[in-house]
């Protein structure tokens, strides 16, 4: 059935998005959907049948219509969807909340099932205090609306190294910031980062990302839009057509063997992550790392790199002409220490990546 065309009906629209000036050249093509009333399984997930979604995000959102792909694969199994999205290039769920206009205005003036929530793709990973403050206004408004929030878990940029692969290190600090919103909020989950992650893991030649090794090309949207379908409606995408149309206009177009390759990730991925246990698994993970408080003591001028090395592993990043490394330690702290020719601790300071500011430590 993945090389059947599927005709997208129902209400859709190009208002309400607000386009960057960096991609204009696929700007013009960002979709609003719509739907009527979804009943709530007991884990707030709907079985089938009508709802409206509201997508609150970015270019993340909306490049390749992928809200329209997710009506499409939801109308291609018999459930009637549209949705609509509040999307402008590069924002936040701080400016969505405080301008005029923007999602926060969008949510109050209608009335949905859904409404899912996409960050910024790098402030979970540097500023999780405003994620934190903004997912949990948004997520408090949108039960006072009687709605469901939901949580768009994004993916790592495009990793650097010959593999090409999703970034892991800001894949976890991704999944772990957007599953420990779920937890405050109640929100669900959808494991689109993860998903991405495999999907390079299991086909490393698949091209989710444009050039700039960030943005979704049309095969990344078209696997986000069915981690969507699975995790939303509990049911498996394989199958689904991987090419749609709104009347004339293409929606998207993916051969088939590539479209259930990327039905299969997204089933598997929604079937079996869960959010909780990766709480669970980080937090042991981290009960093997030395903390700030347990290292602070013992940096001294006697401490010797490879001794501080011994104590807390490798550097993640290391300027060996300068003498400057870069250490991860518990709960997303950094310890930044520069050593004398001698390879002796000159000077150290500690860094909150989680929003909480810097140290500096007095060697002596």
């Amino acid at each position: 059935m993945t090389g059947l065309r599927v005709e997208v009906s129902g209400e859709t629209g190009y208002d309400g998005v607000m386009f960057g000036l960096r991609f204009p050249f696929l700007c013009f093509l960002c979709v609003l959907c719509c739907v009527a009333g979804f009943a709530p399984a007991k884990d707030a997930r709907a079985a089938a049948g009508d709802g409206r979604i509201l997508f609150i995000g970015n270019s993340f959102t909306y490049f390749n219509q992928m809200p329209l792909m997710l009506q499409g694969l939801a109308q291609a199994s018999g459930i009637p969807l549209t949705c609509r999205m509040q999307a402008e290039g590069a924002a936040t769920l701080q400016s969505h909340w405080d301008n005029p206009g923007q999602g926060k205005s969008r949510l109050e003036s209608g009335s949905w099932r859904y409404v899912v929530l996409q960050e910024q793709s790098s402030t979970p990973v540097g500023r999780a205090d405003a994620m934190k403050k903004y997912a949990g206004l948004f997520g408090k408004l949108i039960r006072e609306k009687g709605a469901i929030p939901v949580l768009f878990v994004t993916w790592g940029y495009r990793e650097e190294k010959a593999s090409g692969g999703v970034n892991g290190e800001m894949q976890k600090i991704l999944t772990l910031e957007y599953a420990r919103r779920a937890e405050e909020t109640g929100a669900l989950l959808v494991p689109v980062g993860p998903a991405w992650a495999a999907c390079m893991r299991l086909h490393p030649k698949a091209n989710l990302y444009l050039e700039d090794g960030q943005h979704p090309s049309a095969l990344g949207s078209y696997l986000t839009a069915c981690v969507f379908y699975a995790t939303l409606f509990r049911k498996s995408p394989v199958g689904l057509p991987g090419t749609m149309a709104a009347g004339k206009h293409v929606v998207c177009d993916i051969p088939a063997a590539q479209a259930r390759a990327l039905q299969q990730v997204a089933w598997e991925t929604s079937r079996t992550f869960d959010g909780r246990k990766f709480l669970e698994a980080y937090a042991a993970e981290q009960s093997r790392i030395v903390s700030k408080e347990e290292l602070k003591p013992k940096l001294t001028r006697d401490l010797t790199y490879d001794a501080l090395v011994a104590m807390i592993g490798k550097p993640t990043h290391a300027n060996a002409e300068g003498r400057t490394y870069q250490f991860g330690l518990r709960n997303r702290v950094m310890l930044l220490a520069v050593f004398s020719p001698e390879m002796k601790l000159q000077s150290a300071s500690f860094h909150s990546e989680e929003g909480g500011g810097s140290e500096r430590v007095e060697v002596k």
